[in-house]
């Protein structure tokens, strides 16, 4: 089978009936005693994601419950029939591998669902193409490697062209195409943020339509960073910005390509820790003057 970035060149679109089958000869009975016992397994991993609070602790023990299920996948891709039960398991594990950053293995299993017209589980607001594109576009922004997942992106734009999604995703999935080649092809980038921008103003994209314009090659904020660099608590990154905490909050989800946080999860709440560099770029960006009494980067005040 060809890996997405494969199809996506070949201009090729995998289907059940296009897979090479795995064996010679099935035992049917073997087999449904195998697909009862992963069943139970994933009901039992199912139900433990569930209770698991962190969302750091639950994608660790999603990563780790994943490599279980890897030859089942394979085998659901080639078989000729399947129970409804076994569709929702493969869309959930597909999910799973988006959520732990296994994106090139995750869009690979959706290409698959899409094309046979697996549904999201009912308990999804967003239909399956949309939640696809939502979390493979939005953690590839978050993580800050655009440029690295290019051909991931890209794959992913062939995969759900056509499909009805809200402007706000769609405009997400061209804004992280664009910051993936604003190195290697700015006047495509140009054109993604454009249209980004048409479909979402919000989305965050004017300040490096600006840059471009401008001639210059911006850099995402979101590159990789030290988790030492986050250095100040919402309340201190609040003060260098002159504002309440709760008004800088609503500002960095407002604009979280210009101001990314760590969030760090303790028991049912979530502290947020941010950079001071981009902290002030903000605050440049938006004309806002600096606490003269607050050290750059030394956090003093408790979250």
């Amino acid at each position: 089978m060809l890996s997405p970035a494969a199809q996506h060149r070949t201009g090729t679109r995998t289907t059940r009936a296009e897979l090479p089958a795995t064996a010679a000869t099935v035992n049917p009975a073997r087999e449904a005693c195998h697909d009862s016992i992963i069943a139970a397994q994933f009901s039992a991993d199912y139900h433990r994601m569930s209770h698991i609070k962190s969302r750091a602790t639950r994608a660790s023990a999603k990563r780790q419950a994943l490599t279980q299920y890897q030859a089942w996948l394979n085998t659901f891709m080639v078989q000729q029939a399947y129970e409804s039960k076994a569709a929702i398991m493969f869309v959930w594990l597909t999910v799973w591998h988006i959520d732990v950053g296994e994106w090139q293995r995750g869009l690979e299993l959706a290409r698959f669902a899409l094309a046979e017209r697996l549904s999201a589980p009912k308990d999804f607001s967003r239909t399956l193409a949309e939640t696809v594109t939502e979390e493979i576009a939005g953690g590839i922004l978050k993580a800050g490697d655009t440029a690295t997942h290019a051909d991931v992106l890209d794959d992913l734009a062939q995969v759900v062209s056509g499909y009805d999604m809200t402007d706000q995703i769609t405009a997400k999935l061209h804004k992280a195409r664009a910051l993936a080649r604003l190195d290697t092809d700015p006047e495509k980038a140009r054109e993604l943020l454009l249209i980004a921008a048409q479909l979402d103003p919000n989305s965050g994209v004017k300040r490096y339509l600006k840059t471009l314009d401008a001639g210059a090659k911006p850099t995402p904020s979101q590159a990789p960073e030290k988790i030492a660099d986050y250095s100040l608590s919402a309340r201190a990154a609040a003060t260098l910005a002159n504002m309440t905490a709760p008004a800088f909050l609503r500002h960095a989800k407002k604009h979280p390509e210009l101001l990314p946080r760590l969030e760090i999860p303790v028991g049912t709440r979530h502290l947020y820790r941010f950079n001071p560099k981009h902290v002030k770029a903000y605050m440049k960006h938006h004309l806002v003057n600096a606490r003269k009494d607050v050290n750059n980067g030394h956090d003093k005040a408790r979250p």
